[in-house]
């Protein structure tokens, strides 16, 4: 079992997490094959059959042909796809957290690191995570729609009071800029803040909200860690937009089961996992200091985690 002889950081957070995931390697090797892997090459996988039905123009002009309205001529490519898609994205997403956060919160303190006990553990974990991930969405969505709507009504207030706006001065560039600076920054605060929600609604079964309030206190002595995991956060974004277009372009070149394209997809996708495998035991790790730092106990947390 670690311990917290020393002020953590970005370092001591990462250091933990390698050593808890090198301990368990066959087993974390598992999960990342089950559930990251997966995901992480979705978004080709998604493009290819995107593609794949994009071309295939003898069935969409007879679908076309019989169809009866513009919901039906758009229903096939617009809806379906992308809506399969996101639940794909969100059941693997699940998934991986809940069982890597339950091996890693094990591994931390030295018990058994089963691979059966993490797969039950989605069970326990699947609606408070889902629940959270859907609040926090809400949140950031409605923060969105209002600074939409102060925009526009502010317009249109200008517009009843007869005042031309030229959209190529500075003035109303800089207005711009302010706003997008504005919604950025509280859209960032708050992923700072909420960076422990998901290790919460597993380790503690809170749902909605109460995990995006209980990170928010847990995580004000770590801020300059959460900073450093958010970017890790984004980097695997940017790793997963980056892969998506050498991908393709192998994938058109030289076909779906060629060499090339196998071998291209699954370098790219090892890197991203490693990366996604990293980042959810970090924040594992860092709950559990978190909760020192607050003075909380987290041996006694353990033992009701594990019915001890």
């Amino acid at each position: 079992m670690s311990t917290f002889s020393q002020t953590p950081n970005r370092g001591g957070v990462l250091s933990e997490s390698k050593r808890i995931t090198s301990a368990h390697s066959p087993h974390f090797l598992a999960l990342s094959l089950l559930f990251l892997l997966p995901l992480s090459s979705s978004p080709v996988i998604y493009g290819i059959l995107q593609f794949t039905f994009s071309q295939n123009d003898d069935v969409n002009d007879q679908f076309f042909r019989f169809s009866t309205s513009t919901l039906n001529h758009l229903l096939p490519e617009t809806l379906v796809f992308p809506l399969l898609f996101a639940l794909f994205v969100i059941f693997f997403s699940v998934c991986a957290i809940a069982t890597i956060t339950y091996s890693t919160f094990h591994g931390f303190y030295g018990r058994p690191v089963r691979f059966i006990h993490a797969i039950r553990s989605i069970s326990s974990s699947f609606l408070p995570l889902a629940s959270t991930i859907m609040t926090s969405q809400a949140i950031i969505a409605l923060i969105c729609t209002i600074c939409g709507l102060f925009v526009v009504l502010l317009y249109q207030g200008l517009q009843v009071l007869g005042v031309e706006i030229d959209y190529k001065s500075n003035c109303f560039i800089g207005f711009c800029i302010f706003v997008v600076i504005l919604l950025g920054s509280t859209l960032i605060w708050l992923q700072l803040n909420w960076v422990l929600t998901s290790v919460i609604a597993v380790v503690e079964s809170k749902w909605g909200i109460e995990p995006l309030r209980r990170s928010t206190q847990l995580v004000k002595g770590m801020r300059g860690t959460s900073v450093q995991i958010v970017l890790s956060g984004v980097s695997i974004l940017f790793m997963i937009l980056g892969n998506y277009l050498p991908a393709m372009i192998t994938y058109r070149n030289s076909g779906l089961w060629s060499w090339d394209f196998m071998l291209t997809l699954l370098l790219q996708s090892s890197f991203v996992v490693l990366f996604m495998l990293l980042t959810v035991a970090e924040n594992t790790v860092m709950y559990l200091y978190c909760k020192a730092l607050n003075g909380e106990s987290a041996i006694e947390m353990a033992k009701e985690f594990t019915g001890e």
